[in-house]
């Protein structure tokens, strides 16, 4: 049994970093040739980029790297706060203060309402507070979309305590939750064997990367169920570190507390226990395997409660949409978004079925088996289908950042720099400066990749790839919008930034040992390694693109130009 559970971890491991350098190369090719932007109404632009600009910001990237880890009097300040614990405490105090910051900045100056979605859960609240239960009525809002109760349920616990419609409160949770998330992965890139000063370049990538600082004025559950998420993600990796059962407890109810807040973080729970039953297996150690059971038994309790205690005090029976029909809009054309975005088919499949979950999923049923006849009949409409759909949603820089608030409206007479940072013109710009950051973190999550092939011990630093890799399929098929994507996309930043350590190590290894031959030789071959493989993972791509269908990524290089100039 011993053998065959070895057997077993070798092909996982083996699989699993497979799988995810093949997901993480071929986004990182697309990002380099080609990138997304999204207007206010959600419409997709897919635009020619410039692989040489990109190529060269990388080259330039890795010269700065170069030259800091040569510097001596950065080298002497990054070894203090490596030996000095409080130091590094203190740093990474300043950092996360910073994103706090931030986020409280963009909150009071902003102050957005919320709207669609947003506003409907928060009106449910309110209107719980006063007796009226018509968002669960068999045509409201919640009586369709009974997965958003969780939230409500704690939205309306809190208005007790802040009182309801008091969206500064809520939104000011939500940048405490980003704040949690990027200590989170910071303590999490601890148990990957990362130094100090690598964690706190995780917390500094964070503020570069600003779309989530900007999602805390987003209330819809993403920002503050990520945060359990990674929370749950932590405290099972102190269990496997410290033994102790309160880790594991706290685990578990932070994973219960991110479900809740948002079902589409079941994909991060399936993950953990993917991890719990790896670890299991090499630790040798049974016991873990409880933790799954009480997760599946929380989560279902939680969710089946919730309902039930909804369903008795407001008399409605909540069924809510099929599952199915989401899958069924996956899969669809839009007339005015990218392919598998949102065109209200399960709002109108509701209405069509009578309100009847039943009837919905066999409705969505039929219409899953026509799409797959359509793809297996035309391959190349579903290769043309899948490359939009996906392009649109992990190659979009913003990840719908600007495009969630342009169309809201604010509380207050907004200053003119928010207002010109939210513009058409200001979003474009922070669209250029996040395709190159987007692609370096891509490039870099890549290079871990292949600069780890060979760690012998990859249990840990898998863990957060296995999410990523449900993230990529789950949204594959299921209903896309880039905002469902970023959680994902967050996980990335260990792996960049280990990946340029690393590479920046060998940078200095080689030009600057006294026996660069066998130093040169080993970091020529690493570079020859990752150089093949892109190259293999390119000429994958463009065999695909083979027939025109590779002009689907840039049929609106011209359009989306001429639309600057209209919106100028």
């Amino acid at each position: 049994m011993r053998k065959l559970g070895s057997v077993l971890l070798t092909v996982y491991k083996t699989v699993i970093a497979n799988v995810f350098a093949a997901i993480v190369g071929v986004l990182t090719v697309i990002s380099g040739f080609f990138t997304c932007y999204i207007d206010r109404n959600e419409k997709t632009y897919f635009v020619q980029d410039s692989v040489w600009k990109n190529i060269a910001i990388l080259l330039v990237a890795l010269c700065a790297l170069y030259f800091s880890k040569r510097a001596k009097t950065v080298q002497r300040f990054l070894t203090k706060i490596e030996t000095d614990k409080k130091l590094f405490q203190k740093f990474r105090c300043i950092l996360l203060m910073a994103v706090m910051g931030i986020c409280a900045v963009w909150i009071l100056t902003s102050q957005y309402t919320p709207g669609s979605d947003q506003a409907a859960i928060q009106n449910a609240v309110s209107c719980l507070r006063s007796g009226d239960y018509s968002s669960f009525a068999p045509d409201g809002y919640l009586s369709q979309n009974v997965h958003q109760l969780g939230l409500v349920w704690i939205c309306y616990v809190l208005s007790f305590l802040i009182g309801s419609q008091n969206y500064i409160a809520l939104q000011l949770l939500n940048a405490a939750g980003i704040v949690l998330v990027y200590h989170g992965l910071s303590s999490i890139g601890a148990r990957f064997g990362m130094s100090r000063v690598q964690q706190l370049e995780i917390i500094l990538w964070g503020i570069l990367f600003f779309p989530l600082l900007m999602y805390s004025s987003f209330l819809y559950g993403n920002v503050c169920g990520l945060a359990f998420s990674i929370i749950a993600i932590k405290k099972v990796m102190d269990y496997f570190e410290s033994g102790k059962w309160i880790d594991a407890l706290m685990s578990v109810l932070a994973m219960i507390l991110s479900v809740m807040l948002k079902t589409n973080f079941l994909v991060f729970m399936i993950g953990m226990i993917v991890l719990i039953v790896e670890e299991a297996i090499r630790r040798k150690n049974r016991i873990c395997l409880f933790i799954p059971v009480f997760l599946i038994v929380g989560v279902m309790a939680q969710s089946n409660g919730i309902r039930m205690y909804f369903e008795r005090v407001t008399g409605f029976d909540l069924e809510g949409s099929s599952y199915l029909a989401y899958v069924a809009m996956g899969l669809q054309e839009s007339e005015t978004r990218a392919p598998g975005w949102y065109n209200k088919y399960v709002n109108n499949s509701w209405k069509e079925s009578g309100y009847d979950k039943v009837i919905q999923g066999e409705m969505a049923k039929n219409e899953l088996e026509k799409r797959a006849e359509h793809f297996i009949k035309y391959p190349g409409d579903a290769v043309s289908f899948f490359l939009r759909k996906t392009a649109s949603q992990w190659n979009n820089p913003t990840f719908q950042c600007y495009n969630i608030v342009q169309w809201r409206e604010s509380l207050i007479e907004q200053s003119s720099w928010i207002k010109n940072f939210v513009s058409t013109s200001g979003a474009h710009r922070g669209a250029i400066y996040l395709d190159t950051l987007v692609f370096l973190l891509l490039m870099g999550a890549f290079g871990y990749c292949i600069l780890f092939r060979k760690k012998e011990d990859l249990s840990l630093t898998l863990g957060l790839a296995v999410i990523f890799i449900g993230g990529f399929f789950f949204h594959l098929f299921w209903e896309a919008k880039g905002q469902y994507t970023l959680p994902y996309f967050i996980l990335l930043i260990p792996y960049a930034v280990a990946a340029y350590s690393k590479f920046g190590d060998c940078l200095v290894r080689t030009f600057e040992t006294r026996k660069p031959a066998k130093k040169a030789n080993k970091f020529v071959q690493e570079c020859a390694f990752l150089l093949g493989a892109v190259i293999v993972i390119f000429l994958s791509i463009t065999v695909i693109f083979t027939g025109g269908r590779g002009e689907v990524l840039k049929v609106d290089t011209e359009s989306y130009r001429i639309f600057l100039e209209n919106e100028g």
